[in-house]
């Protein structure tokens, strides 16, 4: 079963401010603030998809873009089973049977295994960082230039 997981990025002041306060904006201002955020997402979306480390392309199938009922949020979420041991890396790890007297994995039968830690390759949180940045600056200016 795939474990979600979700990677934050906090939004600054800027973003949250207009965001919050989108009604008091004119319709023009908030058509811009929409453009902004479904750019920003679709930006993290094909980051995230160059970012991705490429072995049998699940996870990079996996991938999904969707968009808040308000259009004021964007999420870019990988749904692969093991997206989060990609992002976030492993540690080693010993299994032993619990209940029988060994193990059956890939047809293959043992007492115990055996697994390497794996080191992370992260591809979410960079793409976020990437465009955390151009977001704050593309809502600044659209409010700017209703203020002119």
């Amino acid at each position: 079963m795939a474990r979600k997981f979700w990677v934050h990025t906090n939004r600054n002041t800027e973003i949250t401010a207009a965001v919050t306060n989108i009604a008091h904006y004119s319709e023009a201002v908030q058509r811009e603030i929409k453009k902004s955020i479904q750019e920003s997402t679709k930006a993290v979306f094909d980051g995230a998809l160059k970012r991705v480390p490429v072995r049998t392309g699940e996870l990079q199938r996996s991938m999904k873009m969707r968009f808040g009922c308000d259009n004021l949020s964007g999420f870019v979420s990988a749904n692969a089973p093991h997206a989060h041991l990609v992002e976030f890396g492993a540690h080693a790890a010993y299994i032993e049977p619990k209940k029988k007297k060994v193990l059956k994995f890939n047809g293959r039968y043992a007492s115990h295994v055996f697994i390497k830690a794996r080191k992370a390759h992260p591809f979410l949180r960079p793409a976020a960082d990437d465009e955390k940045g151009k977001l704050a600056k593309r809502i600044t200016e659209a409010i700017e230039h209703e203020r002119h």
